[in-house]
């Protein structure tokens, strides 16, 4: 299998292993937020884009889970900083 075929299925697994419950941890890392909840959808995407570009790292990381959620939590206090600033600007 090709390396782009097999980075391509490893990250569809991913996805299909781990994206709903990684929209949940996000939704919970907001507070369940209405808000900032788009952030957490578009973080999911971008962390399942980083596993793509990681995927020589992860395939021998022992806990890709919390690599995931790692990345997400990261991206997602990143995001939500980055809007409050925004916001705080046009107010």
């Amino acid at each position: 299998m090709p390396v782009d075929s097999a980075r391509e299925q490893f990250v569809e697994n991913l996805f299909a292993l781990h994206f709903q419950s990684l929209l949940k941890y996000g939704s919970l890392l907001i507070g369940y937020d209405r808000q900032f909840y788009h952030c957490v959808e578009e973080c999911v995407q971008e962390t399942l884009v980083a596993a793509f570009q990681a995927y020589e790292h992860l395939q021998v990381h022992p806990n890709v889970l919390g690599w995931l959620r790692i990345t997400l939590e990261n991206r997602i206090k990143h995001r939500i900083k980055k809007e409050r600033n925004m916001l705080r600007r046009h107010q």
